[in-house]
């Protein structure tokens, strides 16, 4: 999980930390800007790109309408984070893929209507790994978009 997170630093004498403390506001938001920014794209990119033929064929839509941004700022922190919403469950299967092993299911429904129990023997099988979400993230990192743009950002409010 590490591997997706993306962290900017500032190194510098006790002047450009006095001057960042001063500016703090300014940073804090226009970080938060950026961080939007990045968001956004990511999710565009991922709706465009990743579930228009890339990695997944689009059926439904139900799966790129799942697709949001988020952004908070905890104390020194902004975090912003792409997520699938529970409605489009498989969304998870598809990202990391699957593999079961042969076992026996007790059924005691089908299509909705209760029944009598019954086993039913799955076979193994196995959901291969579609990243679209990750890949999106890596995609983003290979052309320096977030970087670039907190650092931008940081930039034009300390300026």
């Amino acid at each position: 999980m590490a591997d997706n997170i993306i962290e900017v630093r500032i190194v510098g004498t006790k002047e450009v930390l006095e001057m960042i403390r001063r500016k703090s506001g300014q940073v804090r938001s226009r970080v938060k800007d950026a961080m939007l920014r990045i968001t956004f794209g990511l999710q565009s990119h991922i709706r465009r790109e990743k579930l228009s033929g890339q990695v997944l064929h689009r059926r439904s839509g139900q799966l790129s309408g799942a697709i949001f941004p988020e952004v908070s700022q905890q104390g020194s922190q902004t975090v912003g984070k792409v997520f699938v919403r529970p409605n489009a469950w498989y969304g998870k299967l598809h990202e990391y893929g699957m593999v079961s092993a042969a076992h026996t299911r007790t059924m005691n429904h089908l299509f909705g209507k209760p029944v009598a129990a019954f086993q039913v023997k799955v076979k193994a099988f196995k959901f291969p790994e579609r990243s679209f979400m990750r890949s999106s993230l890596d995609d983003f990192r290979r052309r320096g978009i977030p970087k670039r743009l907190l650092g931008n950002a940081i930039r034009e409010a300390l300026a």
